[in-house]
């Protein structure tokens, strides 16, 4: 991706083994914690927390966020200057946060929408759910989906706030399935700072790094209703109320936006439909029949690749060429829904962008969806327009089927660039110039094939002390008129091995 507004970006984090199992170990631990922790809150009759220890401050919909009461914070402290026999009494506690509530929709959908594994997924999410991430990247890779669990990962990731004032975290980022103690099938979100002395800070930029520990765990309390809960802290690195205050209200905002996962995911749901459908419709609003399908979020489509291949009778040669055009397209007298007659000139007609029928007006609905942008430059929300039936569709569609499908076509996209990749590099393994390395010298030098065999062939290896690196090979491309010099991988053999 490429940088963001402030010119900031995060390179990617190379980890040991050892220290992908030390992640290993602290989500298995967190995770517990927090798990344990859900399971111990009492809360009324009504669903709503102690009101001794939690302060309702912000609500939405059927979704209220609370902050820690002063007198707990207080009790914290006196028990913190407990254990460590006042020297603590001017601990810091970080103030606390926790969320509760429902939203309808399926627990599927909403760990669908809420677990982002790559990079494109997490940009995605917070510019349609607008959680107040500016700019994301997933920096490491511990645990990967798989087709068994296409909803489960663990990465180490980077996100960029801007709130009262810049602030970025590096996390680590866990998601999948769980069950509590009371034995309640759960999903959970885990998001906890960890740091890495390789990765840059950006405080001459004006962003502070600071540590967060948020976990989101998800219920299915009925059979529309998918129980929401929430708990964590943010520490601020300034000791102004008024900012601090400022910044859990805007936080507080930003956990609310949860009420929107369920239509995240049938607005991912809608674009997946889209990709597999005829037309190519990109963020910009154009429709062609190629390109990368839309498939922002997944890379080119590996399905769409229609060529029909003719075999010449003289010849072993395979010739590949381009599927012939479909048929011009007839509009349809009725619509496809409630086979109602349009009226004159076609006034009422919409064309669903997923199945391509035609449908009135009254059938069909618009929908917002994020796409990235043709030169995948920057996300957009773009509204398109649907029928009905293929919205219910999308909304009725198993979200981890569609999961295990994501993850097969980014698994099938990633082995098309890795065979490209390898063509590419065995296209470069021709007979082309060799590269003589003269010990004496010290330098290369580049010879014809034939001069190489040939000193090769006599005894002029000894007399030269020369080592031929027989598979270095140069080509030359031009890009923007800039002509630049490509090495490709070598292997440096002895000339002495070299056997005609």
């Amino acid at each position: 991706m490429s940088p963001s507004k402030n010119g900031i970006t995060m390179p990617t984090l190379e980890l040991e083994r050892h220290d992908e199992k030390m992640m290993q170990e602290l989500a298995a631990t967190l995770l517990q914690q927090n798990l344990d922790q859900y399971s111990s809150l009492a809360v009324t009759p009504d669903g709503h927390p102690d009101s001794r220890s939690w302060v309702s401050i912000q609500k939405r919909e059927g979704i209220r966020v609370y902050k820690e009461s002063t007198r707990q914070q207080q009790q914290q402290l006196r028990s913190q200057a407990a254990t460590g026999n006042g020297s603590v009494k001017t601990a810091k506690v970080p103030p606390s946060l926790l969320l509760m509530g429902t939203i309808k929709g399926h627990l599927d959908d909403v760990l669908y929408a809420s677990a982002a594994s790559t990079t494109e997924a997490m940009l995605t999410k917070s510019k349609f759910i607008d959680d107040g991430a500016v700019d994301c990247k997933v920096l490491a890779r511990i645990v990967e989906p798989t087709m068994a669990d296409p909803m489960h990962f663990l990465n180490v990731t980077w996100r960029c706030f801007a709130l009262s004032e810049p602030r970025d975290y590096v996390c680590l980022d866990i998601a999948g399935w769980g069950h509590t103690a009371r034995g309640e099938h759960v999903a959970y979100h885990l998001i906890h700072s960890v740091g890495f002395d390789a990765l840059p800070n950006f405080e001459h930029k004006g962003v502070a790094r600071t540590n967060m520990s948020v976990c989101w765990i998800f219920r299915q309390r009925t059979a529309s209703l998918v129980e929401c809960y929430a708990r964590g802290f943010y520490e601020f690195d300034t000791t102004n109320a008024m900012l601090n205050s400022m910044s859990l209200h805007a936080i507080a905002s930003q956990w609310l936006s949860c009420v929107k996962l369920v239509a995240y995911a049938q607005s991912t749901k809608l674009a997946r439909l889209l990709n597999c459908g005829k037309g190519v419709i990109s963020s910009d609003g154009s429709e062609s029949d190629s390109g990368d399908g839309g498939f922002g979020q997944f890379g080119s489509n590996p399905y769409n690749q229609t060529m029909s291949s003719s075999t010449s009778s003289s010849s072993n040669s395979v010739v590949l060429l381009p599927a012939p055009p479909e048929p011009a397209r007839v509009p349809a007298s009725r619509c496809k829904l409630c086979c109602k007659s349009f009226r004159f000139l076609g006034a009422s007609r919409r064309v669903c962008q997923a199945c391509g029928e035609d449908v009135c007006s009254r059938c069909s609905v618009k929908e917002t969806l994020v796409l990235f942008s043709r030169s995948r430059q920057s996300v957009r929300e773009r509204k398109k327009k649907f029928c009905k039936q293929c919205v219910a569709d999308a909304m009725r569609s198993d979200a981890g089927a569609v999961a295990r499908d994501d993850f097969v076509a980014v698994a099938q996209a990633q082995h098309n660039c890795d065979s490209q990749r390898r063509s590419r590099a065995f296209s470069l393994l021709v007979c082309k110039p060799s590269l003589t390395y003269d010990t004496e010298s010290q330098d290369f030098h580049c010879v014809p094939r034939q001069q190489a065999d040939n000193s090769v062939r006599g005894n002029s290896v000894e007399s030269t002390q020369a080592l031929t690196i027989s598979a270095i090979f140069w080509t030359e491309r031009s890009r923007c008129g800039v002509k630049f010099v490509v090495r490709a991988c070598f292997i440096l053999r002895s000339a002495i091995d070299c056997r005609v």
